[in-house]
């Protein structure tokens, strides 16, 4: 089997990934995928008048609130979500290290090892971690997204509103 065969061989199991992944992590109620269709915006045409192009920009407005209130919201999770793993892997080191030192001429395990004990232990809190950063970065993602659309929106205005004052002349 050469790389690439063993690369190509992964695609079935990163399809699977991706899909239990958008289809199965739900924030408020929606999951990613439903969440990615309700956040995407029609279609601008090269046709479009300027009542079209007001109508999208007010459409932007509105997911541009919704987005920026569940980017601040998941972000509190997320870091919120960090800080218990961190605060529950020190307890957990701090446990180990006081079973290891109760009983006489025991040595502590290294830090490597003293680390993968603890992380055994904090399983809950890390998927929790890990749950709570997919979701920041997904609407971060889409914070990003909607700045250059709002970018893209403003130079479509501009240029609306130039080629309606020019039809006037």
């Amino acid at each position: 089997m050469t790389e690439i065969d063993s690369y190509l061989s992964t695609q079935e199991e990163y399809d699977s990934w991706d899909n239990n992944v958008n289809t199965n992590i739900k924030y408020k109620n929606k999951t990613l995928n439903e969440w990615q269709t309700y956040l995407t915006l029609p279609e601008v045409t090269d046709y479009a008048n300027l009542e079209e192009v007001e109508t999208l920009n007010y459409k932007a407005m509105s997911l541009t609130e919704l987005i920026y209130s569940n980017l601040s919201l998941s972000k509190n999770t997320y870091i919120s979500a960090k800080k218990a793993f961190e605060l529950q892997m020190n307890l957990q080191k701090n446990k180990i290290l006081e079973e290891i030192n109760s009983i006489p001429n025991r040595k502590a395990p290294s830090q490597d090892n003293l680390e993968r004990l603890a992380f055994t232990e904090c399983l809950k809190e890390w998927k929790i971690l890990a749950r709570s950063e997919i979701i920041y970065d997904f609407w971060n993602t889409h914070s990003f997204k909607m700045t250059h659309i709002h970018s893209r929106l403003t130079s479509l205005n501009i240029l609306k509103n130039i080629n309606k004052k020019l039809e006037g002349y």
